[in-house]
């Protein structure tokens, strides 16, 4: 499946494609997504910022689709030795 959208300065979602050549009956599969810690930080950032509140939207979004089982969330050891380092705790 081929999705594109076309976005205008103002931030805005104008038009949607979606494409559905060379699908067939078998199972979709999950797309995996992988969100480096700053992702994750950053809904607690200025959010007066146009720019870093479009990226926290963005990151719920996300959240919301691996939370409905839509998405599959990707993890790595780098991850768990980030938080680690910056907390002194695993996630």
């Amino acid at each position: 499946m081929i999705l594109t959208t076309k976005v205008t300065k103002k931030h805005e979602v104008t038009h949607v494609n979606m494409n559905a050549k060379n699908m067939t009956d078998q199972p979709m599969r999950k797309t995996r997504v992988y969100l480096d810690n700053c992702c994750f930080n950053r809904p607690y950032d200025d959010l007066n910022n146009i720019n870093v509140q479009l990226e926290a939207e963005a990151k719920f979004f996300i959240q919301q689709q691996v939370l409905l089982g839509t998405l599959e969330l990707a993890w790595s050891y780098m991850m768990d030795k980030e938080i680690y380092d910056t907390t002194g705790h695993n996630h």
